[in-house]
């Protein structure tokens, strides 16, 4: 559950658009056209064009429904970060580096190494499990086997960022998380494409006036 919409970032009071992470306005826009399928508000729909992609009557809109809570808001991430990768280097290709023996080798040991410290629960961390995840990737030499590592490695990732994203946020004033229920927070909204975690929070209560101050949102300064 969050307490903001996974696209606009703004706070989310309803119990069923929290649980889904996203608001009905937004919801709304995730809709397709009349006469399309519909879309629900934990599904994402993405454009599909066909030979002609220069027709607009050619596209058509699918939507794609993620079953893990708020995956919706990471894939929106990656494609941000995707599209800021493309922009800046292009179109990719590397080598796997798995026709080097050495790093095969390498990786295999480190991996072994990884999963012998996560077997202890005092050692164990998100670091290590990314760390056992990643070097599974450069021990296998079959590119079908990779890929199937880097798909758990992406799934790794995102179950990380949501653990973070489901800890209080600490103020960016104080420093002391923002904890209660309701709308328990102030600051600047993100912009499009934003990563919302990068943007300052700070805390709305009347118990915190120096952080309501520091804001530069509080009511009583206006």
């Amino acid at each position: 559950m969050t307490d903001t919409c996974g696209v606009c970032h703004r706070p989310l009071l309803d119990p069923e658009s929290r649980a889904a992470g996203i608001g009905p306005v937004c919801a709304e826009k995730f809709h397709p056209p009349r006469g399309r399928r519909t879309a629900g508000p934990d599904q994402l729909t993405f454009e599909e064009h066909h030979m002609d992609d220069t027709d607009p009557a050619s596209t058509t809109y699918h939507p794609l429904r993620f079953a893990t809570p708020r995956l919706l808001r990471f894939a929106r991430l990656i494609d941000t970060e995707r599209q800021a990768q493309l922009a800046k280097f292009g179109d990719q290709h590397h080598p796997d580096g798995s026709s080097t023996s050495t790093n095969v080798s390498l990786c295999t040991k480190l991996a072994e190494a990884m999963r012998t410290v996560n077997a202890s629960p005092a050692e164990l961390s998100w670091t290590t499990i990314m760390l056992e995840e990643a070097y599974e990737v450069g021990a296998e030499t079959d590119p079908a086997k990779i890929r199937a590592e880097l798909i758990q490695l992406a799934a790794v990732c995102a179950a990380w960022i949501a653990d973070i994203d489901s800890r209080p946020r600490a103020c960016a004033h104080c420093g002391q998380p923002i904890t209660g229920e309701g709308i328990t927070w102030t600051g600047p909204m993100p912009a499009p494409g934003e990563d919302e975690y990068l943007v300052p929070r700070y805390h709305l209560s009347l118990d915190y006036p120096d952080c309501r101050r520091a804001s530069g949102t509080d009511p009583a300064e206006s």
